[in-house]
């Protein structure tokens, strides 16, 4: 066989391999979202950059591939069927995992105890003011069950002054006041629009020129 023939047939079985790669992360949750219907536009990017920061295993990204609903897509992800919990904790909605939405709250509070601690930093106090619960409407009765991302919600003095704004389409609202030396930041939602609502509260004060704060977690499952 001559050395052209050679070069143009390992081309082609270098080719016929790639073929049945594993999916990188993108195509791997774009493909689970779209046949899933757990996971909107907005929500790609962010699962997309925690598969690449967590380095999810070919194994996981090619059963992500495969998911044809928002359980089957949790499997891929935790490794373990979501309609049997290994614990006492509530078995997780539809595409729950997948979407990362219990984790909003949480996150997004933790956004703001960071900006208090700054401002202590700074000013030696935290954001003086009260902010009604924003978006003024329930998330629930947006589209897809989720309070739209409008930047004006957040335009007000106290929300700026915290640097918070949701900038995609959420399920939590937020509220906040302080009188300079406490605050309390809280985050209430319906994840599943059934009528319960949940409700997580941050909270934190000065001891000594120290910021001490703390999250308190509903007692009722969603």
């Amino acid at each position: 066989m001559r050395a052209h023939e050679i070069l143009l047939l390992a081309g082609i079985l270098t080719g016929c391999g790639s073929s049945s790669s594993p999916p990188n992360c993108e195509t791997a949750i774009r493909s689970a979202a779209k046949a899933s219907g757990a996971l909107a536009e907005p929500e790609i990017g962010p699962l997309v950059a925690r598969c690449i920061a967590e380095k999810w295993t070919d194994v996981v990204r090619t059963c992500l591939s495969g998911a044809t609903s928002g359980p089957a897509a949790t499997a891929c992800i935790t490794g373990r069927d979501p309609s049997k919990p290994t614990d006492d904790r509530p078995k997780p909605s539809h595409g729950q995992i997948l979407t990362g939405r219990r984790n909003e709250a949480e996150l997004n509070l933790n956004a703001i105890e960071k900006v208090s601690l700054r401002e202590v930093a700074e000013n030696s106090a935290f954001v003086v003011g009260t902010s009604p619960l924003t978006p003024a409407t329930p998330c629930c009765d947006g589209p897809g069950h989720r309070c739209p991302a409008d930047m004006r919600n957040w335009e007000t003095p106290i929300w700026e002054a915290l640097d918070f704004a949701m900038a995609r389409p959420h399920v939590f609202r937020y509220q906040y006041t302080s009188d300079g030396t406490s605050y309390e930041a809280t985050a209430i939602g319906d994840e599943d629009c059934d009528g319960e609502t949940v409700t997580y509260v941050l909270r934190g004060r000065l001891v000594n020129g120290e910021v001490v704060a703390e999250v308190e977690r509903p007692t009722n499952a969603d």
